[in-house]
């Protein structure tokens, strides 16, 4: 399998750049669209870390800009955090100083949410990762970024951390699960070998909030069938 996240995402902006890529609600992008503002923010992300993407939270709705973010973070190489936008404050500023972020990407709801305190609590590189936005109280926002055309994903080791998941908190004070891209790999192989997914048009992979399918990587597993990928309230896989 390919050494990042975004590879198929990548090679799909390159051979189909106008087939669907994902839809959320109305808001719908195609492959070249999403790859275009993935590699822009891989691009912004390494150049605010020195040439290495570290930990990047994103913080956002159920938004493509949820979902590019998800992207950008694998296109540099580095480690995505979800974290939840309905959080409370006080579990979101502990988690925020817990993990340690490089960086943080948002989306508009996510920016104007954000307090005195969390902005305190958060990283000093912030984006706003919406293309048609202008900057919210003094982000900068993807619209106004190069598009890095030549920059490739950074491959990564099966070893590599792909993304931190933390536990929900109600019986103790959640915790931060590590995953390791090659865990992601087996799993995307084993769900491909279940349901034997094929690229018919018209069709969705998956329906799910965006909560589970920014922790759990659906958008990739699309990209890797050429499915598109809907968000919605509920989970559906559809096999042929």
């Amino acid at each position: 399998m390919p050494g990042n996240l975004a590879t198929m995402i990548h090679r799909h902006g390159q051979a189909q750049p106008y087939r669907l890529a994902l839809s959320v609600g109305a808001d719908a992008v195609d492959y070249g669209g999403l790859a275009r503002r993935g590699r822009a923010i891989a691009g912004w992300l390494l150049a605010a870390g020195g040439g290495k993407a570290g930990r990047v939270g994103v913080l956002a709705g159920r938004s493509v800009a949820a979902y590019a973010g998800v992207v950008g973070a694998c296109w540099a190489g580095g480690t995505y955090v979800p974290l939840g936008l309905r959080w409370p404050e006080d579990r979101l500023c502990a988690t925020l100083r817990q993990v340690g972020l490089d960086a943080l990407l948002v989306d508009s709801e996510a920016a104007a949410s954000l307090t005195p305190r969390l902005r305190r609590a958060c990283p000093n590189a912030i984006l706003l990762a919406e293309p048609d936005a202008v900057g919210t109280a003094g982000l900068p926002a993807l619209g106004l970024l190069p598009d890095w055309p030549d920059l490739a994903p950074v491959a990564q080791p099966d070893a590599h951390i792909a993304y931190i998941i933390f536990t929900s908190g109600t019986t103790a004070t959640p915790k931060g699960v590590q995953i390791e891209l090659g865990a992601i790999w087996r799993h995307l192989a084993a769900i491909e070998e279940v349901y034997r997914f094929v690229p018919l048009s018209g069709d969705a992979l998956y329906r799910m909030s965006y909560a589970k399918a920014v922790a759990l990587y659906r958008p990739v597993l699309a990209a890797c069938t050429k499915l598109p990928f809907k968000s919605a309230p509920i989970w559906l896989a559809q096999a042929p």
